[in-house]
This record gives C-alpha cells, sequence and structure tokens, in this order.
C-alpha cells in the first residue's frame, strides 16, 4: 500500500513530486529526440492516414465505429484535410491555418457554431496526431508532476501542461513518459471526469515515431476500475516522393 500512496498523490491525485535530475522541458525533448528528432519532424512535407475510431458503451459493447481519411500538409503550406461518412452523409473539412471550412455531401455549412466546432475538431486532430512534437510548443507550460506505474511493471515519468489562460474548468492534461522517453500514454480531466489514453503501438513513417494503436479510458481518481470509452487505429497512407 505504501507503494501506492507513493504513485498516486497528485493531479491532485495521482503523483507526488518525487526528485527527479530531469526538468519537464528536458524529458520532453528527450522525448522528441526519441521519436524522431525535432529536425526530422520539421523536415515532414506532408502524411496521410485512416484513422479509425470506435466508441464503447459502458457495458463494453460497440457503439460506434468512424473511419476518416486525414492528410496533413505541412510544406510548402499547412493544410488539413478530414473527409468520412457518417451514415449517408459525406463530411469534409479544411483547415489552411487563415481560414476553415465545412461540408456536408458537398453543401458549405457556414453557421458559426459549426464553424467554431470545425476549428477545434482540426486544432485537435493536429494536436494529437503529432505528439510529443506538440509539446514543445512555447504556448504551454511544462512542469515535472512525479511518477506513475503503468501496468504494476513500467515507471514513467510525469509532464504537466498548463496554458496561460486555462481556468479552474480548464481541460487538464498530463503525458507518461518511459525510461526510454517514448510518450506511453496522457491522462486528462474534463469536467471531474478523468480519462487515461495509453499509446498501446506505434509506427515508423519518414524516421518519425508515430501512434498506431491507442485506447481510452474513463478512469476513478486512482487511475483504477478502468471503462473502455474508445479506441483509436491510425493506418499511415504511404506515399512516394
Amino acid at each position: 500500500m505504501l507503494r501506492v500512496g507513493l504513485l498516486f498523490c497528485a493531479f491532485s491525485f495521482i503523483s507526488c513530486s518525487e526528485i527527479t535530475s530531469e526538468t519537464a522541458v528536458e524529458i520532453v525533448n528527450k522525448s522528441i529526440e526519441a521519436h524522431g528528432g525535432d529536425r526530422t519532424f520539421q523536415e515532414l512535407e506532408a502524411i496521410s492516414f485512416a484513422k479509425t475510431t470506435r466508441l464503447y458503451r459502458e457495458d463494453g459493447s460497440l457503439e460506434s465505429e468512424t473511419v476518416q481519411e486525414q492528410s496533413f500538409t505541412l510544406i510548402p503550406n499547412y493544410l488539413f484535410e478530414s473527409h468520412w461518412m457518417d451514415g449517408n452523409d459525406q463530411h469534409q473539412i479544411t483547415y489552411n491555418r487563415n481560414t476553415v471550412s465545412k461540408r456536408v455531401n458537398n453543401a458549405n455549412i457556414a453557421d458559426q457554431e459549426a464553424i467554431e466546432s470545425t476549428l477545434k475538431l482540426a486544432l485537435s486532430a493536429e494536436y494529437v496526431f503529432f505528439q510529443p512534437f506538440k509539446l514543445q510548443d512555447n504556448k504551454g507550460q511544462l512542469s515535472y508532476d512525479g511518477k506513475y506505474m503503468m501496468g504494476d511493471s513500467i515507471e514513467t515519468s510525469i509532464v504537466a501542461v498548463r496554458y496561460e489562460n486555462d481556468t479552474p474548468s480548464s481541460d487538464s492534461w498530463r503525458y507518461y513518459f518511459d525510461e526510454n522517453y517514448r510518450l506511453l500514454a496522457a491522462s486528462v480531466k474534463h469536467n471531474n471526469r478523468i480519462s487515461f489514453i495509453e499509446n498501446l503501438e506505434f509506427q515508423t513513417y519518414k524516421g518519425i515515431l508515430f501512434n498506431k494503436v491507442r485506447k481510452s479510458y474513463f478512469v476513478d481518481s486512482l487511475f483504477q476500475n478502468k471503462q473502455l470509452r474508445a479506441a483509436y487505429h491510425y493506418d499511415i497512407i504511404e506515399t512516394r516522393p
């Protein structure tokens, strides 16, 4: 019980501020190197993939399955595109840093709520897919937040990220790195509910280590009693130079 008590005593609920010789910035920088390095990432011109999302009910049964084809063009100009089917409706969104648009069955959706939702989706897709590289964004404040034992065998170092405009009700994110600085998991506290997202399989593309399989669980304050909520599968589409 002592080990559990030591490991789960911040997040306000997960870990203690154990002494480490590494800062949060150093951990993130080493993780970026472990995932391919910043220079390799900066030279990435484009990437496309199929993202399969499966949502599960509390009883474990499948609630829904969606397959999205997503692509990021990074050089020379940024462009994010995503399209998928929802029932009989074809959805498509594009975002180029200046404008965002959404089309359903080739018809423009122009109401403000839809545009804001589309922008949030596009930014979220970029932020999630390109971790840990996006953690070096200077808008975020990184802090070391102790240790967490995954699966009773893998000790990870926790880095918390906070942003200038955060409020007490803002999402609270933490990231978990193994001894080789691979990013193994993330957790988020949202509206007093905690999700724990494990990165279960990886794949390499153009020298960069990306996620391949992720699973998201609802957990309690001690990260126990896992309830599978979602599974994500990323299949990178190989393209020739």
